[in-house]
């Protein structure tokens, strides 16, 4: 029984845990997927994506869509932005910033295999706005490049 304690304790160290890099942006919370989206509640259908802050304080209040589980009010989350979403409303011009979360592995984390492989995800998006805002116009998507403009 000595002779494996002392056998365990000289094996060589395992190797210890890097930090993985989540993401770049980093985001809190506001509505959960699941729940009514009080700016755009037409039809009163839920949200299929959660949608953050940015927490940088020298941001315009930009909004953050983040596609992947559901995610409770208030948790921090650091994403990669993939894509930028605009579109106007009457007068008001919207834009969210469009990522996914980190942990999502199934949808393309780059804008370019984004626009192609995941067009279906787009048209979502998209549908889902229109269906909750009646005059929404002018929709329009542009890469994580200007995305990463809107913060700076």
């Amino acid at each position: 029984m000595t002779l494996l304690i002392v056998i365990s304790a000289c094996k060589p160290e395992s190797p210890k845990a890097t930090d993985v890099d989540d993401g770049i942006i980093s985001t809190r919370i506001f509505l959960s997927a699941g729940e009514i989206y009080p700016i755009f509640n037409n039809l009163n259908v839920p949200t299929f994506f959660n949608i953050g802050k940015v927490n940088d304080l020298t941001s315009k209040n930009l909004n953050v869509l983040i596609l992947g589980e559901k995610k409770s009010k208030g948790v921090k989350l650091s994403v990669h932005p993939i894509a930028l979403l605009s579109f106007n409303q009457d007068t008001v011009h919207y834009k969210y910033i469009i990522s996914v979360d980190p942990s999502n592995k199934k949808i393309n984390h780059e804008y370019n295999s984004f626009l192609l492989n995941d067009h279906e995800m787009q048209s979502t998006i998209e549908s889902w706005f229109k269906s909750q805002c009646n005059n929404c116009t002018e929709f329009n998507w542009t890469n994580s490049y200007k995305a990463l403009l809107e913060i700076n």
